[in-house]
């Protein structure tokens, strides 16, 4: 989790530093709401590692940009004499960019975060920055299973509190919809089984701990799994975005045995201190056996809930 703490105390730095950087061209944004101006905002919502606080070394930034602009005049209020007046959305990209460019710009010590924003709504063709209107209306129509299962891991990190209160609205009630049970199943189980086949090893010797059967996206997959199924029922299954407390929690709802849910948990620590010794390039701590015992268990709770690959 301090790693993930870092990287949220860099963001909120580095959103204020583009922030700055834009309005000193182009004045504030501002926009008029029942009559009455209102100054929006924007905030970085954290997908995947960082959004589940498990940020590991060498990990990159899965985040996109959310703003709150609506209503009418959707303009910046120009720099000092007046001019340079851009329309919000514009703005708020420009904004986004120079966030992505603070992040990637490479100097003497390196750069900050690798970045990847390929979970904005409409995939790669889709906008980096969304209002919180369009992500909305995304997700309740357009969004695929995988999509709302990377909501379940997804907050906000940088910006201000209306945004956040919105977007925690907006999750809550997305992800706490009414799911048929054997569609959801059937649609984790082929996007997993398209990634298995696309990132997982080729080599049955040699065991991809994040990407093959038995691995880290298998435990994590099949708690999205579970999440998306009872979170109607269960609402405070959405309270955390961490792997390891929904875990805990899918218990209560029979999602998991107790003895299941220990083992996977024992799992995920285990293979994601070895991901991270990985990165650092020291000793691995897991022997064959106990890798091989964490992967048996890890497959055997998969084929009791997840349909098998077609």
């Amino acid at each position: 989790a301090t790693l993930s703490h870092i990287a949220e105390v860099i963001l909120v730095k580095v959103l204020q530093l583009a922030w700055d950087e834009v309005c000193k061209k182009h004045g504030r944004p501002s926009c008029l709401i029942d009559d009455k101006k209102v100054l929006p905002s924007i905030s970085i919502v954290a997908y995947g590692k960082l959004g589940g606080y498990e940020l590991g070394y060498g990990s990159d930034l899965d985040i996109v940009f959310l703003y709150d602009s609506a209503g009418a005049k959707q303009v910046t209020e120009g720099d000092a004499a007046g001019e340079k007046v851009i329309d919000n959305s514009t703005f708020f990209s420009r904004v986004a960019q120079k966030v992505l460019h603070i992040l990637s710009t490479r100097m003497y010590a390196g750069l900050l975060y690798e970045t990847d924003i390929r979970l904005r709504p409409e995939g790669k063709s889709g906008l980096m920055v969304s209002s919180l209107n369009a992500f909305e209306q995304y997700q309740r129509e357009k969004a695929w299973t995988w999509e709302h299962q990377a909501l379940i891991r997804a907050r906000i990190v940088a910006g201000n509190d209306p945004i956040r209160q919105e977007f925690d609205r907006i999750r809550h009630s997305v992800l706490a919809s009414k799911r048929q049970s054997e569609v959801l199943c059937r649609d984790v189980a082929q996007m997993r089984y398209k990634m298995r086949d696309h990132l997982g090893s080729k080599d049955p010797n040699n065991f991809n701990i994040k990407q093959d059967a038995g691995g880290i996206v298998d435990i994590e997959f099949l708690v999205q799994a579970g999440i998306l199924l009872n979170a109607a029922a269960q609402n405070n299954l959405l309270a955390s975005t961490s792997t390891l407390d929904m875990l805990s929690q899918l218990v209560e709802s029979g999602w998991f045995t107790d003895e299941e849910s220990e083992m996977l948990s024992q799992a995920y620590r285990g293979f994601r201190e070895q991901v991270n010794r990985q990165a650092l390039m020291v000793d691995l701590t897991l022997d064959e056996n106990t890798m091989s015992a964490y992967k048996a268990g890890v497959t055997g709770v998969w084929q009791r809930l997840m349909p098998t690959k077609e």
